[in-house]
């Protein structure tokens, strides 16, 4: 007669045989990405170092490289906030316009990127939680905005994000928001700076609407003597 008991006792020692070996595959599949997530990391901001010092056409060059690391990373996400952080850091004049010169050219991925750092960001902001001390950031906002408005993606994403933002009371971001909106140029965008031209409480920010509402009507005019 079959002992049973051992049978069953050989089995349950397979199986938690096995399930050491799936956890301990599982544990270095964990480890091998989190260490190729670092050397990515590390590399890009090696090149973004390089870019920031170069210029004309070696600039442009490392530009597209940091552009290529963005769109196709599985960890796009860190990758932008690094760029975007290191540009805020920076000391130097150009670094909002290096961190927009970049991004605005990873297409889809910078609107959707912040589209959902937008779903994290606001649920911090003052005005839906007066009791908190945490203000978002312009800098990197007026970055993330101009990127989106420049970038070629989906101008429905586009305009969900910039609008979200327009009745931000920070002057910094506010800016951003009707630059962006110039740069995006579709209908939805024009009303949008209407309105912020009629309502905003910021006189510097209506004058700034009024000047790229009238960007929009010295396009639309040359379009016209085109057609």
């Amino acid at each position: 007669m079959p002992n049973f008991d051992r049978v069953r006792e050989h089995r349950t020692t397979i199986m938690r045989n096995e399930a050491k070996t799936t956890a301990n595959r599982q544990f270095a599949d964990e480890w091998r990405k989190s260490d190729l997530r670092q050397s990515e990391v590390a590399r890009f901001k090696s090149i973004l170092k390089r870019h920031v010092e170069a210029r004309n056409e070696e600039r442009s060059d490392l530009r597209n490289v940091l552009v290529e690391y963005i769109r196709f990373s599985p960890n796009a996400s860190e990758l932008i906030n690094v760029l975007i952080l290191s540009c805020v850091s920076m000391r130097c004049a150009e670094r909002l316009d290096i961190g927009i010169d970049v991004l605005s050219q990873a297409g889809q991925v910078i609107a959707n990127y912040a589209y959902s750092y937008l779903h994290q960001d606001i649920k911090q902001w003052n005005k839906l939680y007066p009791e908190s001390k945490y203000r978002p950031d312009d800098d990197f906002w007026y970055i993330l905005l101009r990127s989106v408005g420049r970038a070629k993606c989906d101008p429905n994403v586009a305009i969900c994000v910039i609008s979200a933002c327009h009745d931000e009371p920070s002057r910094g971001i506010a800016e951003g928001v009707v630059e962006a909106l110039g740069d995006l140029g579709t209908i939805d965008a024009k009303n949008l700076l209407q309105l912020i031209q009629s309502t905003h409480p910021d006189n510097f920010i209506k004058e700034l609407a009024t000047d790229v509402l009238e960007d929009f009507r010295c396009v639309n005019s040359d379009m016209a003597c085109i057609g």
